[in-house]
């Protein structure tokens, strides 16, 4: 990890992550909510990684699971850095990528059968930190110079509605 260890930032994560199990028990009460102290998308099972000692959305996700309150979840991971500890959590069950219909060409790879509890979309600068990119269901490798129209109606508006769709099924 990136920052010094103690055991007020250990009780840091662990509070981030209560806040995002309670965002998402109310997100299934009034339909969204959010967490402005969490998204700790490097951490993994076993370490933490860059600035994240726990996931807490891998947290909130499993929570909800093992309480019976969802089966199934997608993440859609908006960083310019990988979601690699994501990624490492929920990793896709299918090892083949295929191209989704409504990619832009060159820009993103699904590599899931639908059967997965956790489908995980991942929007990122391609040469950028994580070295290494544990695959997620869905990678969207952005070039360096990305702009705003480009990221929001090229990808995002074609291809994440799609995904919310197979997750229905």
């Amino acid at each position: 990890m990136e920052i010094p260890y103690s055991e007020q930032l250990v009780n840091a994560f662990w509070l981030a992550a209560g806040g995002s199990i309670l965002a998402a028990e109310h997100a299934l009460l009034d339909s969204v909510a959010f967490n402005i102290g969490g998204g700790f998308h490097h951490a993994y099972p076993d370490h933490g990684e860059g600035f994240c000692m726990v996931h807490d959305v891998a947290v909130a996700i499993r929570r909800m699971q093992k309480d019976g309150k969802i089966a199934k979840a997608m993440t859609v991971d908006c960083d310019v850095h990988q979601g690699n500890g994501t990624a490492a959590i929920f990793p896709p069950t299918k090892a083949g990528v295929n191209r989704l219909p409504s990619a832009l060409p060159g820009s993103a790879n699904v590599a899931s059968d639908g059967g997965e509890q956790v489908f995980t979309i991942s929007l990122h600068q391609q040469n950028n930190y994580p070295a290494i990119k544990p695959p997620s269901s869905i990678d969207v490798n952005l070039a360096d110079g990305t702009n705003d129209t480009q990221y929001c109606n090229g990808w995002t508006t074609r291809s994440v509605p799609d995904c919310a769709i197979s997750l229905r099924t």
